[in-house]
């Protein structure tokens, strides 16, 4: 199974939401942490269009995004 998660950083360290996903999700199978980049602020729109686009070519099998202010916008 292919996992994706959507990495978070906080003072150039990854969360621990992440890291957390990162090892349960490994459980399941085949983890690859995923971050958005390039944009000098956050934006949800942005970023779910980045990943939308990613996913019709590569088909995850399952998206994890944490349950944090950044990931539920």
């Amino acid at each position: 199974m292919k996992i994706w998660i959507v990495g978070e950083r906080k003072d150039g360290e990854l969360r621990r939401v992440t890291a957390e996903m990162a090892g349960k999700a490994s459980d399941l199978g085949e983890v690859t942490i995923l971050e958005v980049t390039g944009l000098e602020r956050p934006s949800p729109r942005a970023a779910a269009t980045a990943l939308a686009a990613r996913a019709a070519v590569e088909s995850p099998d399952r998206i994890l995004i944490g349950a944090t202010a950044a990931g539920r916008d």
